[in-house]
């Protein structure tokens, strides 16, 4: 799933909560200046999650906090990229931009 493909310029802070993705997941996302700033997926299936993010240094956080293993590759163009990590039902996940 891409997250904030594209974003208009008058919203350049903001964020939303609640929306469904794929795999019947629900994703929060935050963002500033235009760019992604966090992105939090409630997992409510098994499931490997790929998340289509700007590229940059993000880091992926269970609830608790602890590191998750995320892999990253090339995205859909050359200004992104695709960060996969296994998720388990009923957990929560964060990825937050450095």
């Amino acid at each position: 799933m891409a997250l904030l493909p594209t974003l208009p310029a008058r919203w350049p802070d903001g964020r939303v909560a609640g929306v469904r993705v794929p795999g019947d997941h629900s994703i929060a996302l935050s963002w500033r200046g235009g760019a992604l700033r966090e992105a939090t997926v409630a997992a409510r299936r098994d499931d490997v999650l790929a998340l289509d993010l700007p590229r940059g240094e993000f880091t992926v956080r269970d609830a608790a906090g602890a590191a998750v293993d995320a892999t990253r590759v090339g995205g859909s163009d050359p200004g992104r990229m695709l960060v996969s990590f296994p998720a388990s039902r009923g957990q929560t996940y964060t990825v937050s931009a450095l």
